[in-house]
């Protein structure tokens, strides 16, 4: 079975490339992301990384610690994704202001509140009420912004990564 996971996984990954997405699933630098993991979030904080890079100036490459987040029956979390670059990239990451993560069919009544970005776009958060069990897809935005040499504000403009879509589930 975790054979077959893989080869799926594999073959999606290869299409997601092939039709030019940015998403990877393999290494970003020295650190090994494997999508297929799943983190139980018991305590009031949850964390996944999301490492980012730049490759060739023009094309950006999001990975993410972990694919499936989930949240036993009662717990609350604060739900926290953390940009992680390679050591020495000169290139700028943020989390979109609005959409870094975007959960669908999110009744923020119900669901998840008070979504924003933190650490000047490096990190962004949810708070997870937990009133019902469901899964929701989400969506990570990143952006990049190539360095510049110039003195002032960097006129280099934000560009977006691509997208993931993970999974959470509220049990």
């Amino acid at each position: 079975m975790r054979k077959n996971v893989w080869l799926v996984a594999g073959a999606f990954a290869a299409a997601a490339l092939a039709v030019g997405c940015s998403h990877e699933y393999g290494r970003i630098g020295a650190r090994s992301i494997h999508a297929i993991q799943t983190r139980t979030c018991h305590g009031p904080e949850c964390r996944n990384q999301v490492p980012v890079r730049v490759i060739n100036g023009n094309s950006c490459v999001v990975g993410i610690e972990f694919q499936t987040l989930i949240a036993p029956p009662g717990n609350k979390p604060k739900i926290v994704w953390e940009l992680v670059k390679v050591a020495g990239d000169p290139v700028n990451y943020r989390f979109n202001e609005q959409t870094g993560v975007f959960i669908r069919d999110n009744n923020p009544e119900l669901d998840f509140f008070n979504g924003g970005t933190e650490e000047r776009g490096q990190r962004y958060r949810w708070f997870d009420k937990h009133e019902r069990a469901r899964t929701f897809k989400y969506d990570v935005n990143v952006q990049y912004q190539l360095s510049s040499t110039s003195p002032g504000p960097n006129p280099n403009p934000w560009t977006d990564c691509g997208r993931l879509d993970p999974i959470f589930i509220n049990e």
